[in-house]
This record gives structure tokens, sequence and C-alpha cells, in this order.
């Protein structure tokens, strides 16, 4: 609906339209359209952005005059549907700030993150739950501590560094030993029978040193990565 001017700013806070409980003015729609927080009361309890001449007008009287998907909670974990068939997982105390955005889930690197769409950018809803600011501007990166991308509950996801991340990362896909760290070592384009052993670790490479075995290169990447990475550190 396009907004008009004979619906400027009004006090409607404590009032309710239908199912709705106006609970304080959010802001503008696209600048001009006054839009109100509200809570359905419905059952769900969800918390949604509401345009005020909706409102008004009796255009919307509760979340089903919403095109959002439905959020829920069971079993103690909070749900958020994306497109894409996909769900993000959540602490059931992040549902009703999250519910009131549309999700989607972005391929991104071999996995599935959920991201919504704000002022024509990307926002990841793991930064969101950290409190990070932009990408562009706060280096800092969301990490997930058990590698499932779209699991976002408070105890699933952490501040990182850019180094911090690339460590919690498994093997490489195109890793020609299968362990991480370890390579053929290499001598005029020739394999010599040994391995190499690196880290990256502040964006450059430090060699670690030779070995005959992998599982003797496996020990040294693993000591290494627990002695600069600590609790971020990841061997498989």
């Amino acid at each position: 609906m396009t907004p008009t001017r004979s619906y400027p700013k009004m006090g409607l806070t404590g009032k309710t339209f239908g199912l709705w409980k106006v609970l304080n003015f959010y802001g503008t729609y696209y600048g001009k359209a006054p839009t109100w927080t509200c809570r359905c009361r419905c059952g769900c309890g969800g918390i949604y952005h509401v345009m005020q001449c909706k409102l008004l007008k009796g255009q919307s009287v509760s979340c089903d005059d919403l095109d959002i998907r439905k959020c829920w909670i069971k079993n103690g974990v909070g749900y958020i549907p994306l497109t894409k068939g996909k769900v993000a997982l959540v602490s059931p105390r992040r549902v009703n700030e999250l519910q009131r955005w549309k999700w989607h889930a972005a391929f991104l690197d071999g996995s599935y993150y959920a991201y919504r769409r704000q002022g024509g950018k990307n926002i990841s809803m793991a930064r969101q739950i950290l409190r990070l600011g932009p990408p562009d501007k706060d280096k800092r990166e969301a990490e997930h501590s058990n590698k499932n991308t779209l699991d976002n509950r408070d105890c699933s996801i952490r501040v990182a560094t850019r180094s911090q991340n690339e460590a919690n990362k498994g093997v490489r896909r195109d890793s020609e030993t299968g362990v991480k760290g370890v390579r053929r070592a290499r001598w005029g384009g020739k394999y010599t029978g040994r391995f190499s052993v690196r880290i990256r670790y502040d964006g450059e490479e430090i060699h670690l040193g030779m070995c005959d075995t992998l599982e003797e290169g496996s020990a040294m990447y693993e000591e290494a990565a627990r002695l600069l990475f600590g609790k971020f550190s990841r061997i498989k």
C-alpha cells in the first residue's frame, strides 16, 4: 500500500486494533509511512512491525495478515523458517526479535547461512545476534563452534577473528592427504615420500617442519593449533 499524507504519525501506543496490541513507535517505512511495533494476541505472542495506515484502515488485524513465515519454539529450541526449505535454530529468547523479518537461506562456501535484506544489503542472523557491526566496518566474525552454520543458538555462535574462524574449519575438500595442515613434500616437482606441515596465522603461512608419517604431521599441527588458537583449534 502506498502511504498517504492523510496518516501522519499518531499516538497509538497501548491501543488495540483487532488482535494487535501496539507496544511502541518503530520508525518509518521507506521513510514515509509511520510503523508501529505490535504484539499479536492470537496466542502466538509474536511481535511484528505494522504500518500505521493498515492498522487504522483495518487492513491488518493479526499476524495472519502479514506476509511472514511463522516461527516456533519446541523442546527448548527456537526455529526460524528460511527459504529453500531450510530452518535456522536459535535460542528461544531470540524468537520474538528475529521473527520480525523475512529470513532467507544463502549458500556460501559449501554451507547454508541465514540472512535478511536491509537497505540493499544482506544482514547475517549470526552477526545480528552477536551485535556485530557491518562487515566493512567491524572485522570481527561470527563463528559457529559446532560447524552447523544454521545453528544460531547462543551456545553455538561466538565472536572470532578471521584467524580463529579459519582455525575452526575442517580439512579442505581438495586436501591430498586428508589431514589438516599436512601435505606431501615435493622436490624438483616429484614427491619425496615425506610430508610438510604448515599452519596459517594472521594471514601468513608458517612452516612447522617435515615428518615421515601422517600421524606425526597431525600431531605437529595439533600442538601448534592449540598453542595459537586455543578453544578455536580444530584438527579434523
